[in-house]
């Protein structure tokens, strides 16, 4: 029985996503322009090295991260654009007031 470990783990995985959540919408509040209700394009969208550290994590979990949002259709990239589908949903979701319960 380790559920108290998946929860620790949970919790230190959500503060790698609130991190890189935040950096990428500080990139967007930056370099993004409106494209669309709630999408944000950033274009030339730093490198994943350049974003990790700007979030404090390391590179692997911004390529992991990234990967999971793009299968979530929160996020879509090609080439040098980023494009941010919900910027509310993704600053509510990670931002927000940390565990997003209330």
């Amino acid at each position: 029985h380790h559920g108290a470990d998946d929860t620790i783990a949970a919790l230190a995985f959500l503060t790698v996503k609130g991190r890189v959540a935040r950096a990428l919408l500080e990139i967007a509040r930056v370099l993004g322009k409106d494209s669309g209700s709630e999408a944000i394009l950033i274009e030339q969208m730093i490198s994943q090295r350049e974003l990790a550290s700007l979030a404090g994590v390391a590179r692997e979990n911004v390529n992991r991260v990234l990967a999971g949002w793009k299968r979530q259709k929160l996020v879509t990239t090609s080439h040098q654009n980023l494009l941010i589908h919900d910027i509310s949903g993704l600053s509510e979701k990670w931002i927000g007031n940390g565990m997003g319960d209330n």
